[in-house]
């Protein structure tokens, strides 16, 4: 019951964090490279979003402000394990004075290297969060590391206790477009590409990298060779 699709459209903004104290956890599973796990908002020009979690280049990138509140800057981390794999895959976030984010994943050699725990700029967060990416604002889209909304699955979104039901009217939640259940189709196979070429899965299409000389969407054609000569 708790878990959901995410298309480019989709995505859930909560409305009541509290200024200290917040716990958000979720599973999550994709195979692309880019895309906004959540982004919280930020009360400072400097600070658009307090903080997001997101995959870049495959891996789980953290971004929080450090600083006082007239210059903060936004700091970044990442944990240095691909999790793009269509496995699932857990996000744990506790807000205190400190910032407490850990990956859970079978990909963790220790726990230690996929943990952060920093301070941040007093007064950053904002009460409102987007699951999936920064609701309709391009704006703080760009302000993302992977400027790129969530395509996948996420199930077990939970907020301060409060665990977001697909499709259900909750209080101070928003949804928008999010689809019950996580109905996923491998897009590549042994013989992708006519076997001239490396798949790509990106989750609900696939690409071809072909090899040399091919060409087309399943590396179907081939260029013609010419040889050139002098005289």
């Amino acid at each position: 019951l708790t878990t959901m699709t995410f298309n480019n459209n989709t995505f859930i903004t909560y409305t009541n964090l509290r200024t200290f104290n917040n716990t958000i956890s979720l599973r999550f599973r994709t195979t692309l490279k880019e895309g906004v796990i959540f982004a919280w908002d930020g009360l400072f020009l400097s600070s658009t979003l307090f903080s997001t979690v997101e995959l870049h280049q495959g891996m789980v990138y953290i971004t929080y402000p450090q600083g006082d509140s007239s210059n903060a800057v936004t700091a970044q981390h990442h944990f240095p394990y691909l999790v793009n794999d269509a496995s699932w895959h857990e996000i744990l976030v506790v807000q205190t004075e400190y910032l407490y984010v850990e990956l859970k994943s079978s990909k963790c050699p220790l726990s230690s290297s996929c943990s952060l725990n920093v301070t941040y700029t007093v007064g950053a967060p904002a009460k409102t969060i987007a699951i999936g990416k920064p609701g309709s604002s391009i704006f703080k889209m760009k302000r993302t590391i992977s400027d790129a909304a969530w395509i996948g699955c996420m199930q077990d979104i939970t907020i301060n206790s409060v665990v977001i039901v697909p499709g259900s009217a909750q209080a101070n939640m928003t949804q928008v477009n999010v689809q019950q259940s996580c109905p996923r189709t491998a897009q590549c196979h042994a013989d992708s590409c006519s076997r001239r070429g490396t798949c790509v899965d990106l989750w609900n299409k696939y690409r071809c990298d072909c090899n040399r000389p091919y060409y087309g969407q399943d590396c179907e054609q081939s260029y013609t060779p010419a040889t050139f000569a002098t005289g």
